[in-house]
């Protein structure tokens, strides 16, 4: 089972978020639903015995820090065909990624991390670039999920197994 973990986005960005993407696509793209849209933190990868890591995953989160998202821009992603919203990496969302990862020691994770939400799988064609655009909103993170991942022909689907609330010390 392939597992991550993720910040959700609050409703009333999404919307606006994939109405803006939408106006820099050159050509068809399989949107992302917004249903789906998250800001990955971990990714797990192929997870064997998933009832076993979602036991070790606490009830509960302490954070010295409000961590937040800082959406930047829209844009081409990192992989050809994807469009993102960039997300800064301030320090508190980076402590709270490096936490995650030492907690749950993910072999998986060995990539530089790069904070987005994928919007879109399929946007450009060969050599074609979509324009940036900016796109400045701030949304809190208080709380993560533990997703699963099906890839289906259509598209790629994410089923939250389990919710952990962030509390402030």
């Amino acid at each position: 089972m392939r597992l991550f973990v993720a910040a959700p986005v609050p409703e009333t960005v999404k919307e606006k978020l994939l109405e803006t993407a939408r106006s820099l696509a050159p050509a068809p793209a399989r949107w992302v639903g917004a249903e789906n849209l998250h800001l990955t933190l971990l990714w797990l990868g192929e997870v064997a015995e998933p009832e076993e890591l979602l036991a070790s995953v606490p009830e509960q989160l302490p954070q010295p820090f409000v961590a937040t998202a800082l959406i930047t821009h829209i844009g081409a992603g990192k992989k050809l065909g994807q469009i993102w919203a960039y997300v800064h990496p301030e320090t508190p969302l980076l402590n709270l990624q490096a936490g995650l990862k030492k907690l749950l020691a993910s072999p998986e994770e060995d990539r530089a991390f790069t904070p987005h939400i994928t919007l879109a799988r399929g946007a450009t064609e060969e050599g074609q670039l979509v324009a940036d655009r900016a796109f400045h909103t701030t949304f809190r993170i208080t709380e993560l999920r533990v997703y699963r991942s099906e890839s289906t022909p259509e598209s790629v689907r994410y089923h939250a197994l389990k919710t952990i609330p962030l509390s402030h010390e």
